[in-house]
């Protein structure tokens, strides 16, 4: 989306779609999956780019920065979580 300070429009966008649909399917299917208390993989899709933030797209870069946090605190929190039966995994392609 250009320069940081610019377009945040963009910025807000490109969040929305890769950092905040990540939260809210986690949201929607982390606890039926909770709940039907059978194994259970949650994989969240990243980047090699949310690792190694090369220049060239720093919002594509912060939001796949974005999903690895959030996948390393969800695998954490599920570990926590009494009986839980659910792990989390960040999925890198090609990486």
């Amino acid at each position: 989306p250009g320069k940081p300070w610019e377009n945040r429009d963009a910025w807000k966008r490109l969040l929305d779609i890769n950092f905040w649909g990540v939260v809210h399917g986690v949201e929607a299917f982390a606890p039926r999956m909770l709940a039907a208390d059978k194994p259970g993989l949650i994989i969240n899709t990243g980047s090699k780019q949310g690792i190694t933030t090369p220049p060239g797209n720093l919002a594509y870069n912060v939001s796949k920065a974005g999903v690895k946090t959030f996948t390393e605190g969800l695998a954490h929190a599920l570990r926590n979580e009494p009986g839980a039966k659910v792990s989390a995994h960040l999925l890198l392609p090609g990486f």
